[in-house]
């Protein structure tokens, strides 16, 4: 609601009100959001943004394919009609100036900003806080790892620390920063997702220090390289391609949690050679309440699974199967 008025210096005085309003739907991420928002100011001098929002939902997608680097060839065009001379001159000719619109918003994102893409699957919670204006915003803030995972063929790490910085430039590409490891019997395993949204980076180091495919072989078959099956070998490759993103595209298991509209959906394939795979699925039924199922191959492996977040630093969880219960309180601080 509010009024624009069009005589003398134009003046603006808007309110808005959001309420799961899509506020970002483009192929590196959505987010739906509530606010309120005020725009004030003069159409022919300055406007200002200005306001709160509060992040509902937000999802941001890590390319599964690298882009390859190509060289830009420029390229100028000789004996153009004189038609077309003149739509090129119009098409190049700068835009009338208007007034800018000022950006000062606060933005809470509390849970529920899901980080997804070549094999990393995790959701986080922060404060941002955006400044600039509408055709240059400026980005600044962090959102910190509420829990994630990272998937490598069947293998599945946890990360222990992980982090999205927005760090106040002109371009919006946030940094990556997140760790899982692996104790293995001869090597301890770290594996680094760095970079950007748009570019991000996969390293995998070990201490002893090994070669890349040799850490790769004993995380995902506990063998060295040279004891490896074809098949094994196979998988191998494919894991290598999907670290590098050069072969990897939108996984099976990804596809189907989006079909569904599942917040979380997993193949956990057990530890050793006696627990059977399990299957659990879930999603948040309100804020701060999540609800999800998790079914095995084995007998009486069902189980339904609550977790309630009583403070940002508290849960509630509760986990009841076929053949017992469980109701525990988890804690949780970063230092």
């Amino acid at each position: 609601n509010g009024a624009v008025d069009f005589g003398g210096e134009q003046a603006v005085q808007i309110t808005i009100n959001m309420h799961k309003a899509r506020m970002l739907d483009a192929p590196i991420g959505t987010a739906v959001s509530d606010g309120n928002l005020v725009i004030a100011g003069s159409l022919k001098q300055h406007i200002a943004l200005t306001g709160k929002v509060k992040i509902v939902k937000a999802e941001i997608r890590i390319p599964d394919r690298l882009p390859a680097d190509v060289a830009q060839i420029p390229v100028v065009e000789v004996n153009v009609p004189p038609a077309r001379a003149a739509e090129i001159a119009k098409a190049d000719a700068p835009l009338p100036k208007s007034a800018k619109i000022a950006l000062d918003l606060a933005v809470d994102a509390p849970e529920e900003v899901f980080v997804r893409g070549r094999g990393l699957d995790a959701e986080l919670g922060g404060k941002l806080e955006i400044t600039g204006t509408a055709d240059q915003p400026i980005i600044a803030g962090a959102l910190s790892l509420r829990r994630g995972e990272f998937n490598l063929l069947s293998r599945r790490l946890d990360f222990s620390r992980g982090q999205i910085g927005f760090t106040g430039g002109t371009t919006i590409d946030p940094t990556l920063d997140f760790v899982a490891t692996s104790k293995l019997p001869d090597a301890d395993v770290t594996i680094t997702v760095g970079g950007t949204a748009t570019k991000p980076s996969i390293a995998l180091t070990s201490s002893p220090a090994l070669p890349q495919d040799e850490i790769l072989a004993r995380l995902l078959f506990g063998k060295a390289t040279g004891a490896l099956s074809p098949f094994e070998a196979l998988q191998l490759a494919q894991a290598a391609a999907q670290l590098a993103g050069v072969d990897t595209g939108t996984s099976a298991i990804d596809k189907i949690r989006r079909t569904l509209g599942l917040d979380r959906l997993n193949v956990e394939s057990g530890e050793g050679t006696s627990t059977a795979p399990t299957l659990s699925a879930g999603r948040y039924v309100s804020r701060g309440v999540f609800v999800g199922a998790k079914q095995g191959t084995a007998p009486g492996s069902t189980a339904a699974t609550v977790e309630i977040e009583v403070t940002p630093n508290v849960k509630l969880q509760t986990d009841v199967g076929a053949d017992a219960g469980k109701v525990g309180v988890n804690m949780e601080w970063d230092y």
